[in-house]
């Protein structure tokens, strides 16, 4: 199956892409850590997806949901469908593939990396200060087609491990024009609260309210 075709069937956190609305609840969804404006807090079941993913590394309670939540460890992965495959990329990941102890390592989110014949997909749920330099330099190292980026309109500083909002901006930024211009691959923005679409992005994701309304 086309990657892009894939993504499509799949919920990153809270964040869906629109390309077919309504088509809820999504086939898999796969969760990047635990924060509430991340984690489905939904009120109506039917819009739980069928099978949650979760990084064994992180304290992700999601058994509350009547569905299957699914435990993934980092060298193992897990199969999806067909050549699907797809690995969450924590702790201690980056140092191993990186070959470098001083990297900074996700510790804010999990990154997953989702992969089949047709190519590679990397989700980003979160992006703290510190980490930018090693995601540019893991992107240098794997053919990313499809980088799933968050955009950040304004946070407190002090958050993401920064005290200077605009910097953080400003880098990711940066990072999304240089994956555009060296890599040939596309960006699908991952909003943090409400953002417009940045130019660098393809598309936009739609994000679940935290409470849907019951029928």
């Amino acid at each position: 199956m086309v990657l892009e075709e894939f993504l499509k069937k799949m919920q990153f956190d809270q964040c869906f892409f629109p390309f077919s609305r309504g088509l809820l609840p999504r086939e898999y969804a796969i969760m990047s850590h635990n924060h509430t404006d991340h984690k489905p807090n939904f009120v109506r079941k039917e819009f739980i997806p069928k099978k949650i993913y979760v990084p064994v590394f992180f304290s992700l309670n999601f058994h509350s949901y009547k569905t299957r939540i699914i435990e993934v460890k980092q060298r193992k992965g897990k199969k999806l469908n067909g050549s699907t495959r797809i690995w969450p990329l924590g702790r201690n990941a980056l140092k191993n593939i990186l070959k470098d102890e001083s990297v900074e390592e996700p510790s804010h989110a999990a990154w997953w990396l989702i992969r089949n014949d047709n190519g590679a997909a990397l989700f980003v749920g979160e992006l703290d200060f510190p980490e930018i330099e090693a995601l540019k330099r893991f992107l240098n190292m794997v053919d990313i087609k499809i980088l799933l980026l968050p955009i950040y309109n304004n946070i407190e500083n002090g958050a993401h491990r920064t005290n200077h909002f605009c910097q953080l901006k400003k880098e990711i930024n940066k990072l999304a024009y240089w994956f555009l211009k060296n890599q040939n691959g596309k960006i699908w923005g991952l909003p943090h609260t409400h953002q417009p679409k940045p130019k660098w992005a393809t598309i936009m994701a739609t994000k679940l309210e935290m409470k849907i309304p019951a029928k």
